[in-house]
């Protein structure tokens, strides 16, 4: 849930596993033949039609609490930037890019600066990972 993780575990007798055992043991769709491009498209579409909340990050600090709680309507915080200084975009608490803050017509606007960070495993080096882990048991 948001930020935290953990594991769980659950035990289930093996009498009851034990009349599914064949529809547990079966390959999921594309396991069998290998690749299955009409999954890997559809999967694609849902991924890129997915939304995501994303975040633009104009300053951080840590403070004392008491300070935020002093604040009253028309206080003027200070920030310790400049406006050629970049705002982190950021989905969650993963940081994804940065860029220049920035106005089209009447929208405030981020100009990326840099491209997203790739991720550190390819799909084919993650296949290869999962078959020599397969061929080992």
């Amino acid at each position: 849930m948001e930020d935290r993780g953990d594991k769980i575990e659950i035990m289930i007798p093996y009498a009851t596993v034990e009349p599914i055992r064949d529809l547990l043991l079966q390959q999921f769709m594309g396991e069998k033949f290998g690749r299955d491009a009409t999954w890997e498209g559809h999967l694609a579409t849902e991924i890129h039609a997915a939304e995501i909340e994303v975040d633009a990050v104009l300053y951080e600090t840590e403070g004392p609490i008491s300070r935020i709680m002093k604040l009253e309507l028309g206080d003027t915080l200070m920030f310790d930037l400049s406006p050629q200084d970049l705002v982190t975009i950021k989905a969650g608490n993963v940081p994804l890019s940065e860029g220049h803050l920035g106005r089209v017509e009447d929208n405030i606007a981020i100009a990326v600066s840099r491209g997203l960070r790739k991720p550190k495993m390819t799909l084919s080096a993650f296949e290869k990972a999962m078959q020599k882990d397969m061929e080992s048991s």
